[in-house]
């Protein structure tokens, strides 16, 4: 029957399951939103302006201005509530699998490693371009990270 296959056995031995009171899923979910708020309400309160971007949002002309904070930063900020919404659905549902193996800390560090190396690869990719302004924001980069450890880990594993 279909659950004798093998991709449909769990082969994987993973712990138990995610402790959402006390994981960094939720610490990151919880930030994450935080940052949209505020955003949300910057924008709102002083329309136009966009200083929350300014500080935090990852571009050329940021790692030219010294803001190397930006290199992690712009994985906290989202255009809009579909994009935000998208992240977080990619973070929850992936992310309560693979925390459980990796542990608060290393999952942490795998979410903001993956923001890291987006940004370096939007530098690399932009490099050289006279006037490219580009403005980098967004979980996509820390989310993909997390979904191709996913699938190097559990390469027949279905997500639900």
């Amino acid at each position: 029957m279909l659950h004798e296959r093998n991709y449909m056995k769990n082969s994987w031995n993973a712990p138990s399951e995610l402790n959402f009171e006390n994981s960094a899923v939720l610490k990151l979910l919880l930030i994450n939103v935080a940052f949209f708020v505020i955003q949300a309400l910057s924008n709102t309160l002083f329309p136009g302006v966009s200083f929350i971007e300014n500080i935090f949002a990852f571009s050329r002309t940021s790692v030219l201005e010294g803001k190397f904070w930006t290199f992690l930063t712009y994985s906290f900020l989202h255009a809009h509530l579909l994009h935000i919404a998208g992240n977080m659905l990619g973070l929850y549902f992936i992310g309560k699998e693979i925390e459980p193996s990796l542990g608060k800390k290393r999952f942490i560090t795998l979410y903001l490693g993956s923001a890291l190396l987006g940004s370096v690869f939007f530098i690399c990719s932009n490099y050289g371009l006279i006037g490219a302004s580009s403005t980098v924001i967004g979980a996509s980069a820390s989310i993909s990270g997390i979904l191709c450890f996913y699938c190097l880990l559990k390469p027949e594993e279905r997500i639900t």
